[in-house]
């Protein structure tokens, strides 16, 4: 039995659902779960997002026995829309959220619709269902100041920054390095290094604060890591 995929639809969208079995047998359409009703094999979508789950079955007979399949697919949310306050960029249009810095997602789903513009690059945002459905990606805002330019105190530089693998650390010209520590957003330590080039594939992504000690100073910055 084959049950041909089905896309994302919009609220409201109104299709067949389009099956096939070897054994010829007629099919039973079957609603399983999520916003819509269904009438033979035409499924009608109301207007809440999120998934929806068919189960089509073939109830057999003395020649073949009886047998099902299912597939799924989402009601997506309406695309957020994006707006820039200065320090932070604000979402608006959904109640819980997924937001991207240069198109990879940071941190997890949440419902907080202001998130911090810490880092250079582009930022956006998706609405997101609480069963995973995600809408189109809202309108990009570019923020173009690095970190280390915002504040004249910070004296390291850290890139890239947002990281995915590996960070390299440069501090003050003259000074040497005696160790750093990455902690997390609970404040605590999540790993430390004895080098300016650190592997951090293996962290959560999330906002970190890399403390870097050098024999003159102590310096802090904070890292995004995707």
């Amino acid at each position: 039995m084959t049950i041909s995929p089905i896309t994302d639809k919009s609220p409201g969208a109104s299709f067949d659902i389009s099956a096939t079995a070897s054994s010829g047998l007629p099919l039973i359409y079957k609603l399983v779960s999520g916003n819509a009703s269904l009438s033979g094999k035409r499924l009608t979508l109301g207007s809440v997002p999120g998934k929806v789950q068919i189960e089509v079955i073939q109830l057999g007979d003395s020649r073949y026995a009886a047998a099902s399949a299912q597939t799924g697919f989402c009601i997506v949310p309406s695309t957020p829309v994006l707006t820039d306050n200065g320090s932070q960029v604000v979402a608006s249009g959904g109640t819980l959220y997924q937001f991207f810095v240069n198109g990879n997602p940071v941190g997890g789903y949440t419902s907080n619709s202001t998130f911090r513009k810490d880092f250079d690059g582009t930022y956006s945002v998706k609405s997101v269902t609480q069963d995973g459905c995600m809408s189109v990606s809202s309108n990009v805002i570019t923020f173009n100041r690095v970190l280390a330019n915002e504040d004249p105190s910070v004296k390291i530089i850290l890139s890239p920054n947002p990281v995915t693998d590996v960070l390299s650390v440069k501090i003050p010209e003259g000074e040497a390095l005696e160790g750093l520590e990455i902690i997390d957003s609970a404040g605590g330590g999540r790993m430390t290094s004895k080098t300016l080039s650190t592997r951090v594939s293996h962290l959560p992504a999330g906002v970190y604060v890399l403390k870097v000690k050098t024999d003159r100073d102590t310096y802090s910055a904070k890292m995004v890591k995707l």
